[in-house]
């Protein structure tokens, strides 16, 4: 069971207040993460109050896992010197983090799209290919079986 003093929460003035994160005190004086709402209603002339106090605790700890791996990603990612990328199809939009931009030397700002950054970086006569081979992997949702793919740079 939650307690907490209403003071602490906030002053009940407001029609509707979007969920808020709080901190309650649970059972042997703990502190516990909450989600706290409010809304004030009329019915048949007479005003009531809906409040929500919702434990939040596993999803607290959740996040903090997911920061801790992510965290352990990036020693990884940064010492092994690769970089992430990812296309959304269905948005057709490309993500490159900072490392995939320094493996390729180009500036983020210096390009109007990621489209662009990766066509240019595949060799001119691959690109053809490559963009068959993509167009194959969407339709099909699988790599075609006799493709090979290796990654040259003209230095």
């Amino acid at each position: 069971m939650f307690s907490a003093r209403a003071s602490e929460l906030v002053e009940l003035r407001n029609e509707v207040l979007e969920p808020t994160e709080i901190t309650c005190k649970g059972a042997k004086d703990r502190d516990v993460p909450a989600l706290f709402s409010y809304s004030r209603f009329e019915w048949e002339g007479s005003s009531y109050y809906k409040i929500d106090i919702i434990d939040i605790s596993q999803r607290k700890a959740l996040e903090e896992t997911l920061v801790m791996y992510k965290e352990r990603l990036d020693v990884a990612v940064n010492g092994a010197g690769i970089g992430i990328w990812e296309w959304d199809l269905i948005n057709d939009e490309f993500f490159w983090d900072h490392n995939t931009y320094s493996i390729y030397g180009i500036e983020r700002d210096s390009l109007s799209s990621v489209v662009d950054a990766w066509s240019s970086i595949v060799v001119p006569e691959d690109l053809g290919r490559v963009n068959q081979e993509v167009d194959f992997a969407i339709e099909h949702q699988q790599l075609p079986t006799a493709s090979s793919v290796s990654f040259r740079q003209y230095i």
